[in-house]
């Protein structure tokens, strides 16, 4: 987790909270790191993460190949599930299980 970054003693302007932060309330001096589960895009934005993917930090990350996610809920790698037996995950960020192996073919589980 990063510290919060205080808005500049005697600015002139507001400083817009970067990504994986955000400021939900008026007069906030510091920026708060976004929850895990939650992609924030700076500024106010906190959004739920996406199917397919987990949010640490606030940042969205894609499921790795070999897994998938079908929920907003992911808070870490460990939230991406394997690939069910006889299935393959060929891409990043699968919102679900995935395609039968072809005949011929075995998928290591």
């Amino acid at each position: 987790s990063s510290s919060p970054e205080p808005c500049p003693a005697e600015s002139g302007s507001a400083q817009a909270c970067p990504a994986g932060t955000h400021a939900p309330t008026p007069g906030t001096v510091t920026c708060t790191t976004c929850p895990d589960g939650k992609q924030c895009n700076g500024g106010t934005d906190v959004t739920a993460c996406q199917a397919g993917h987990y949010c640490a930090g606030g940042v969205k990350t894609a499921c790795p190949t070999g897994t998938f996610l079908n929920n907003d809920l992911g808070t870490s790698v460990d939230s991406c599930l394997p690939c069910g037996a006889g299935k393959y995950c060929a891409t990043t960020g699968m919102t679900e299980d995935g395609e039968d192996c072809t005949a011929g073919y075995w998928c290591q589980s």
